[in-house]
C-alpha cells in the first residue's frame, strides 16, 4: 500500500512516497499557488548526480497552455525554463540564443508547419531535444515528426504534470516517449509503410 509523508527541512519540502521509494524534493518558494497537499504529484525528483538543470524552452501559441507547461516545469529542481514563446519562428532565435536541452513545443493539432518548424530546429541544434504536446495526433504525422528529429509527443489535457516533467527527463538522455494512446497509432503508421 502506498502512503505519504512530508518533511519540511528550511525552504525545501521532502516528499516520499512509501512503497515506491520516490524522493521529490521541492523549493516551496516557487509555488505559491499550491497547497502543500498537492505539491507531491508535481514533483519526481530522479537526477541524483546531476550537475547541471535541464534547460528547457516552452512554446505554444496557446497562452493558457504554455503558462501551465511553463509552471509544471519551474516546479521541478532538476530543471529550469530558459525562455517561452508562442511563436515558431521565435523559437529559432530563442533556440540560438539560450541553447536548451529540451524544447517543449505544443502544437494543438498538428500539421506541415509543426514538422517543419521541427525540421528546422532540429537542423539549427540538434543537441535540443524535441518533446511535442498536441490535442490530436494522426499516425502518418506522428510518424514523420518522429523521423524529423522530435523524441516524444503527449497528449494535452492528460492531467497528470508529473509525466510531463517524467517525461522531459526522458528525452533530455535521448530517451522518447509516447503517450499511451498514441503507441498504437506508432504502430499503424509503421505497418502502412511497410
Amino acid at each position: 500500500m502506498r502512503g505519504i509523508f512530508s518533511l519540511e527541512i528550511g525552504e525545501f519540502c521532502l516528499w516520499r512516497t512509501v512503497g515506491l521509494c520516490e524522493i521529490m524534493f521541492l523549493r516551496s518558494d516557487r509555488l505559491p499557488w499550491f497547497g502543500h497537499d498537492v505539491c507531491w504529484s508535481c514533483l519526481l525528483f530522479s537526477g541524483e548526480g546531476k550537475s547541471q538543470l535541464i534547460r528547457v524552452l516552452v512554446v505554444d501559441e496557446d497562452d493558457l497552455s504554455r503558462e501551465a507547461a511553463y509552471s509544471i516545469v519551474d516546479v521541478a529542481v532538476d530543471m529550469t525554463v530558459v525562455a517561452e514563446t508562442a511563436d515558431e519562428q521565435e523559437m529559432l532565435d530563442l533556440v540560438s540564443e539560450f541553447q536548451p536541452d529540451v524544447v517543449l513545443m505544443g502544437v494543438g493539432t498538428p500539421h506541415s508547419d509543426h514538422l517543419r518548424a521541427v525540421e528546422q530546429l532540429h537542423s539549427l541544434r540538434p543537441e535540443s531535444e524535441i518533446l511535442m504536446t498536441g490535442t490530436y495526433a494522426e499516425s502518418p504525422l506522428l510518424l514523420e515528426a518522429l523521423k524529423k528529429g522530435a523524441r516524444g509527443y503527449l497528449e494535452k489535457g492528460s492531467g497528470d504534470p508529473l509525466e510531463v516533467v517524467k517525461s522531459i527527463r526522458i528525452v533530455s538522455e535521448g530517451g522518447t516517449v509516447l503517450s499511451p494512446g498514441l503507441t498504437g497509432l506508432l504502430f499503424e503508421a509503421l505497418f502502412e509503410n511497410r
